[in-house]
């Protein structure tokens, strides 16, 4: 039953994800090459479509009667924002060992190059629409969803959909239909890596058709508008990435759920660009902390002593007591930016709002509430023990009082994923960085263990102190930084307190992000406690500090 498959999806079952792969991956696979024209896209669209419905699993509703559509709706995001998307689950590629019998794909790429360019015309014709339009016009007539399963998809009232793709008709109509007949009813064309094989033929699926009583509207749309024959994935990369999916989640599994707010930035790698290049990982466990790889500089003297003073700050903070029954509270209000592409073709910098307020269970034994700004509260799964990716109160208190022996921890969880071998273009000493930075930026610690990461912090190598800086909130202050990969992590601390302030994420390059010098993420901390329940709101926060800050300027 679908209320059954929704449950055991919403559970993190390995076999549930298997399942909807094998249904669904080449359905979206279709509309993704259909929306992109370009197969080489559609193959990373459909790849971590999947992955964000395994990070996404929990916001799956017990009443949606449609898997499918909700999987086209992940999809539809994803090409809005496909190079942040990437961004974030590009590891997986990196996390994969190589399969002894890796097929050499070079021979279909080149099969590939003529269906590229009718879909690409394609593509053309549906770039005039706005990209609403665009994305219930392929839903609906190519994609074969029904109105309410469209409104589902995308979070909109049923009326918008019908009025959207009303309008969207028309344009095609009057704009491009000689176009757009003239790349649906050309020759169909061969299957890549198998050119005389089987194709799509435009006809969507008997089992994916809407209920007739939709209207003879409806169904005369989808005789003037065919969905345009489309080449099927090529096998051997639809296998690669159904490994690739259940690789993370053997890695992460129901219990090892990561807060969506976690940032682990890594360098775009596009899966299909990827797929002659993953290495067999060899993973070596340190006894101790790492030295620093040959070549880099150590932390500067002045990250050190700044890292310092946090920690004396932190250290001569009031001590906890919190019952394994409270929750621990952090609020905290930031941005991220996204890319679009325009009908013109330009891609747009937009920004999005990420601030939430999030209660985590002591203990770990009672489901994390995620609330995002004006938006319901979200139950996440329970953290359990508790992890580096996802901590608890009682995990951070657990951890060594030696900041090596914590910092050897914490490269021992950077080299699973980013070691030699792994293929990962991030590095142990990046993603230490950045897991440390979480910790202290989405968690609220004992003091003694805030200040001992801070201590493990400074011995990270190429780390460095940026003189100014700014969080989401527009406080001043200074930071501890480390540069990788064009991009610069700074952490911001008040100048007279030596209270962490926030974080953000600053440009050193120009690039379709933005110019060299711009904050493409920011985050400032606002109110960190303990709670009775989760939802509530603690009397005094534990942070007072954090309030002053020097103002904008």
């Amino acid at each position: 039953m679908k209320s059954s498959l929704n449950e055991r999806i919403r559970s993190g079952e390995r076999e549930a994800f298997a399942e909807i792969f094998d249904q669904h991956a080449r359905v979206v696979y279709a509309h993704a090459i259909r929306s992109t024209g370009d197969w080489a896209a559609a193959e990373d669209v459909m790849s971590l479509t999947f992955l964000e419905a395994w990070r996404l699993r929990h916001k799956l509703h017990g009443d949606v009667d449609n898997v499918r559509a909700w999987l086209l709706g992940i999809a539809t995001n994803v090409l809005r924002n496909s190079a942040r998307t990437a961004r974030r689950h590009s590891r997986a590629m990196a996390r994969l060992p190589a399969s002894e019998d890796a097929q050499d794909f070079a021979d279909e790429v080149v099969g590939q190059l003529a269906d590229a360019q009718r879909l690409a015309a394609t593509a053309k014709a549906l770039s005039r629409l706005k990209r609403s339009e665009r994305e219930v016009f392929t839903l609906v007539v190519w994609s074969g969803l029904s109105y309410a399963a469209t409104a589902e998809a995308l979070g909109l009232p049923t009326g918008t959909v019908r009025s959207r793709l009303s309008r969207a008709r028309t344009k095609l109509r009057r704009l491009v239909e000689a176009e757009l007949r003239a790349d649906v009813t050309a020759a169909p064309i061969a299957e890549p890596g198998n050119r005389r094989g089987t194709r799509g033929r435009g006809r969507i699926p008997e089992e994916h058709m809407t209920d007739p009583r939709e209207g003879a509207e409806l169904t005369e749309t989808r005789k003037e508008f065919p969905p345009p024959s489309s080449p099927q994935p090529r096998p051997g990369v639809v296998e690669l990435h159904r490994r690739i999916l259940l690789a993370e989640i053997d890695r992460t599994g129901p219990d090892g759920h990561r807060r969506a707010r976690t940032r682990r930035r890594a360098a775009v790698a596009l899966a299909t660009a990827a797929v002659a290049s993953i290495a067999t990982v060899t993973v070596v466990l340190p006894d101790s902390a790492a030295p620093p790889a040959p070549g880099s500089e150590p932390a500067s003297r002045a990250s050190v002593r700044l890292l310092d003073r946090a920690a004396r700050v932190a250290a001569a903070g009031p001590a906890h007591s919190p019952r394994d029954s409270q929750f621990a509270y952090v609020k905290v209000t930031g941005h991220t930016t996204s890319l679009s592409e325009t009908p013109t073709g330009e891609m747009k910098r937009t920004r999005e709002d990420e601030s939430y307020e999030q209660w985590t269970s002591v203990d770990g034994s009672s489901r994390t509430l995620q609330r995002d700004r004006g938006a319901p509260g979200t139950l996440l799964e329970a953290p359990g023990k508790g992890s580096f990716s996802s901590p608890t109160y009682r995990f951070l208190a657990g951890l060594p009082a030696d900041p090596g022996e914590v910092l050897a921890a914490i490269y021992r969880e950077a080299k699973l994923n980013h070691g030699e071998g792994s293929g990962s273009t991030t590095g142990p000493d990046q993603e230490a960085f950045v897991i440390i930075g979480d910790l202290l930026r989405v968690s609220v610690a004992p003091p003694q263990v805030t200040a001992t990461l801070y201590r493990a912090a400074a011995r990270i190598p190429g780390v460095v102190v940026v003189p100014s800086s700014v969080d989401a909130a527009g406080r001043r202050g200074v930071a501890v930084a480390r540069a990788h990969d064009g991009e610069r992590t700074e952490w911001i601390f008040d100048r007279e307190t030596s209270r962490l302030l926030g974080e953000r994420t600053v440009l050193l390059e120009d690039s379709a992000w933005g110019r060299a010098g711009t904050a493409v993420d920011a985050t400032a901390i606002i109110a960190d406690g303990f709670t009775d329940e989760p939802g509530e709101r603690p009397a005094e926060p534990l942070d007072g500090g954090r309030e002053k800050g020097a103002p904008p300027e």
